[in-house]
């Protein structure tokens, strides 16, 4: 997704946004950093490809609208599991641990000086002052001290954990569709990482990328006989357990598209798809694999459908060439005319496809 589309996104659900605001969050790491693409004599495109990048920037502009600090919202980006550089959590916990000190020193202050605490016939400031004199305010500091960095220590011992059996895994929470593995038995040993952090942890998108990783065990060179085997069974299994976690996952959804196809599931293929597309138009990393899985369930499209998936090609044109040329020439005949009739909507672009499809 563009800087300009996640603009018109956000405007859309009535947040006042602008490329400004975009660019001074990506300053302060509130939002991640653009990645680009060359286009030859066309220049670069800059873009995001994180799948949760439009509820990333509702979550920041709602944080600040309300009030928030920079390092505040930080601190919310990463409990609510996004991904946030270490440095700038270490950073962030400890300028909001000395907020918090100087409000308790100020709470001792006040306490301890009782010129400045209310009226001892008051019950609540006769209470404070005794409170001060016994020394049971230095106890006091100490509890709250703890009280503030027990919540911490609960939530960031599990992230650790997560993020160790990540790190064990050889994987990347930003990459759920990324390559698996060079060999079969690394896949499997990263695959068991990621079940161990989607289980004991929670964290559905190590399920997904387990998900993901069985499929293209199954989808590999020479193992056709395991198209109905468990492992699919098993990929399908987790990709659906990972989707009904975080539903808004494009990746997971295209993923489960390819493995219902594998398992002949035609229907609930194409639903997955729809959703996979719905949920992240835009996304120059999927949009090859959504043509792909077009062309084999164009018989099950309807004309809506059929319309994402030609915005899908024309993407794939646009960032990945090559890739759709082979795409093209590996389903000639009915599906090269389904794809060159996606790009005849500018005949640019169609004129440059057919002299791109003629060299070898």
């Amino acid at each position: 997704m563009t800087p300009a589309e996640l603009v018109t996104e956000l405007q859309r659900r009535g947040l006042e946004v602008d490329e400004d605001d975009l660019t001074e969050w990506r300053r302060v790491r509130l939002l991640p950093e653009l990645k680009k693409r060359g286009r030859g004599a066309l220049g670069k495109d800059y873009f995001w490809a994180e799948h949760d990048i439009i509820e990333r920037a509702v979550l920041v502009k709602k944080s600040l609208d309300g009030g928030h600090s920079v390092a505040g919202t930080l601190f919310a980006l990463w409990i609510k599991g996004y991904a946030v550089e270490p440095e700038y959590i270490r950073d962030t916990w400890f300028r909001l641990s000395a907020a918090q000190q100087k409000r308790v020193d100020k709470q001792l202050s006040k306490a301890q000086n009782p010129s400045k605490a209310q009226d001892p016939s008051d019950a609540k400031g006769h209470i404070a002052i005794e409170t001060s004199r016994k020394g049971l305010f230095h106890l006091n500091h100490k509890v709250l001290s703890i009280a503030f960095a027990l919540p911490i220590l609960a939530l960031g011992i599990p992230q650790a954990i997560d993020s160790a059996l990540w790190i064990f895994s050889g994987e990347s929470r930003d990459q759920l569709g990324a390559a698996n593995p060079s060999t079969a038995n690394a896949s499997t040993v990263a695959i068991g990482w990621l079940e161990l952090a989607g289980n004991w942890l929670y964290d559905p998108r190590a399920t997904i990328r387990a998900g993901v990783m069985r499929l293209r065990l199954v989808s590999a060179p020479g193992a056709a006989d395991l198209k109905q085997s468990a492992m699919l069974q098993r990929s399908i299994s987790d990709l659906i357990r990972g989707l009904q976690q975080t539903p808004a996952n494009a990746v997971g959804w295209a993923a489960l598209a390819a493995a219902q196809l594998d398992a002949g599931n035609e229907l609930n293929a194409k639903d997955a798809l729809r959703a996979s597309i719905l949920l992240g138009n835009f996304d120059p990393d999927l949009s090859l694999w959504r043509s792909a899985l077009g062309l084999r369930l164009w018989a099950h499209l309807d004309a809506d459908d059929r319309e994402m998936w030609s915005e899908q090609v024309r993407i794939a044109w646009d960032h990945q060439s090559n890739d759709l040329l082979a795409l093209a020439r590996a389903n000639n005949g009915p599906g090269l005319i389904i794809i060159r009739h996606a790009l005849s909507t500018q005949p640019g672009r169609l004129d440059d496809f057919d002299r791109a499809l003629q060299q070898k």
